[in-house]
């Protein structure tokens, strides 16, 4: 299976004030980064890591 390439880059306003990093694939897939989405809520990677749900988990 290829890996997923990013063509876009942009920011996100989640909810007003925060602003993280978005992406879009080559599939036409929008996705966030997990330092994207960590900065701006104070968080670290590894936090963020154990809050993912199993069923997504690799």
């Amino acid at each position: 299976m290829k890996k997923p390439k990013a063509i876009y880059y942009g920011k996100i306003e989640l909810i007003p004030g925060i602003i993280c990093d978005g992406y879009v694939l080559d599939d036409n897939t929008a996705v966030m980064s997990e330092n994207g989405v960590a900065g701006p809520f104070g968080m670290q990677r590894p936090p963020l890591r154990c809050i993912v749900p199993k069923s997504i988990k690799g």
